[in-house]
């Protein structure tokens, strides 16, 4: 996983995306950690993960979300199309200008480019700094959320990644029987 400390913070190093924009460093929210996600964190690495959500597909993640996401509504019976994964997002962004964090921290958080940053200063900001960045993510709360009913015994979710190995092996095992199958479909099919 790309989650470590960087000055007494635990961050996550976004390494991948669209734009240049997309690749940056998010501190992690201080209710996350409660939750227990740097036991988690630290339980994966024991195992050998290297990625947050092991039990997900390696193979375009950032897809698998949304996919999941919206099979979840579909058990819920919600119908409203505008209710996507994307939603969160905006979600978070309408949040943190309801709370009043400064926009530069907002863009570099959910990784938009600094254009609220033009004019005067913009053209000279190259960083957001570190704690602007923790202070951004620390304005996003919900009156009223109670995480306790979140919080689990087992915050590390031991039996689950017991099992996990055992999951994946078979996955891939069957994607490769798949390939084969495949391949020699092909083979059949294509003239000599």
């Amino acid at each position: 996983t790309h989650l470590h400390e960087v000055e007494g913070t635990l961050v996550f190093d976004i390494m991948d995306g669209k734009t240049q924009t997309s690749l940056r460093r998010v501190p992690i929210h201080s209710e996350l950690i409660k939750l227990g996600l740097r036991d988690y964190v630290q339980k994966l690495k024991v195992m050998g993960f290297d990625r947050l959500f092991p039990n997900r597909p390696a193979d375009k993640p950032e897809k698998m979300a949304g996919l999941q996401w919206g099979k979840w509504l579909d058990t819920r019976g919600i119908q409203d199309t505008r209710k996507t994964f994307h939603s969160f997002r905006s979600t978070v962004i309408t949040q943190l200008h309801n709370a009043g964090a400064p926009a530069a921290g907002i863009q570099r958080v959910v990784g938009h480019a600094t254009e609220g940053m033009n004019g005067v200063h913009g053209q000279y900001v190259r960083e957001i700094g570190l704690l602007l960045m923790k202070q951004t993510i620390e304005a996003i709360a919900y009156k009223g959320l109670d995480l306790i009913p979140v919080r689990r015994l087992d915050p590390c979710f031991t039996e689950v990644l017991k099992e996990l190995p055992a999951k994946i092996a078979k996955e891939q095992h069957r994607k490769h029987m798949q390939q084969e199958r495949a391949a020699t479909l092909a083979k059949r099919r294509s003239p000599e």
